[in-house]
């Protein structure tokens, strides 16, 4: 009889320590967009726009310099399947004073030098707005902070790996 209680006992445990849905997970359930359009704006120096292959500098004083890249359909892929692994299609909360997904921080290095990343899908727009040079976020934004930088990081490597991108001035606009 006594096996009967530790088994049931065993049974409950193993039921209610159910793992929750992963991103890989989750990307079965959603429809994929192949059609994403991506732009990521780095504060005032620098804007990339993925599917179109633009990559712009900005300057003080000086108009802005355009470079055309081009992305193998590969990388394009890449690009989107990163995204949606990434679960980053889940960020919702707009925040109502930046009107933006806004991963705050807990740095306090002023002045603030955001990246905002714009993805549209569908006629659904989302800006998400985040501190890139800070590693400290505020308690439950952590995981999406590490998420959404996760995925500027791997399109940035795709980017400065272009030759036109490389051989593009570097802005001068700087931050203290």
């Amino acid at each position: 009889m006594y096996w009967y209680w530790q088994l049931t006992t065993i049974l409950i445990l193993l039921t209610a320590c159910k793992p929750s849905n992963s991103p890989e997970q989750t990307k079965e359930k959603v429809s994929v967009d192949k059609n994403l359009q991506v732009v990521i704006k780095n504060a005032l120096s620098t804007k990339v726009d993925l599917m179109k292959g633009i990559y712009t500098v900005f300057f003080i004083g000086k108009p802005p310099l355009e470079v055309k890249f081009e992305l193998t359909p590969a990388e394009k892929e890449q690009v989107i399947n990163k995204y949606y692994s990434l679960a980053l299609y889940e960020l919702k909360e707009v925040d109502p004073q930046w009107k933006t997904i806004y991963i705050e921080d807990e740095c306090m290095i002023m002045p603030k030098t955001y990246t905002y990343l714009t993805v549209e899908w569908d006629n659904v727009t989302q800006q998400i707005q985040i501190d890139e040079a800070c590693d400290d976020y505020s308690q439950g934004k952590s995981d999406r902070a590490q998420r959404v930088k996760a995925f500027l990081h791997f399109v940035n490597e795709i980017i400065k790996a272009k030759p036109e991108v490389k051989t593009a001035p570097e802005s001068d606009i700087f931050y203290i």
